[in-house]
C-alpha cells in the first residue's frame, strides 16, 4: 500500500479538510465518494491508499517512492521502447 495523497512524515503540517478535498478530487478507487465527508483521521484512511506490487512501491529507480510522481505515470503508458525511468539495479525485485 502507498500513501497517495500524504504521507505520515508530512501529516502534522497536513490540513485534514485540503486533504480530504484532495481525496475527492482523486478519488480513484471511489471510496471519497462512498465516505463523502467523513473526517479524515491519518494517513492510513482507505481514500489515501492505493495498492501497488513492490517493485512498483519500492523498486530502485523505478518504484513511485524513488522517483517523482510525473516521471512514474509517464513510465507506466510510455510507448514500447521508450525509456523514462532505469533501474539502478539489474535485478528487480
Amino acid at each position: 500500500m502507498h500513501h497517495f495523497i500524504i504521507e505520515w512524515s508530512e501529516w502534522n503540517i497536513a490540513d485534514p479538510a485540503k486533504v480530504l478535498g484532495l481525496m475527492d478530487h482523486f478519488d480513484i478507487y471511489g471510496d471519497a465518494a462512498l465516505l463523502g465527508d467523513k473526517p479524515v483521521a491519518s494517513p492510513d484512511d482507505l481514500r489515501n491508499l492505493l495498492v501497488l506490487c513492490v517493485a512498483c512501491h519500492r523498486g530502485a529507480g523505478l518504484g513511485i517512492l524513488q522517483v517523482p510522481v510525473p516521471f512514474w505515470f509517464a513510465d507506466l503508458v510510455k510507448r514500447d521502447g521508450a525509456i523514462v525511468l532505469k533501474s539502478v539495479h539489474a535485478k528487480e525485485f
